[in-house]
């Protein structure tokens, strides 16, 4: 039987790190996405993309 990993839900959490304009980097979790691991990730990016601080940027946002 063919299975699709990519279709099952799972719990993800989501850990953004961020660097403001003065070069201080602060991390953010948000947790408990019961989806599938694109839906999460998409997610987690769209989190980061909204959550930067002003001036700054997001160095990463990765699932676990």
């Amino acid at each position: 039987a063919a299975f699709l990993l990519n279709s099952c839900t799972k719990s993800y959490k989501c850990s953004c790190t961020f660097v403001d304009s003065a070069g201080n980097k602060q991390t953010q979790t948000i947790g408990a996405m019961t989806t599938t691991k694109s839906k999460a990730q998409k997610e987690c990016n769209d989190h980061g993309n909204q959550y930067k601080p002003v001036g700054g940027s997001v160095l990463s946002c990765q699932l676990y």
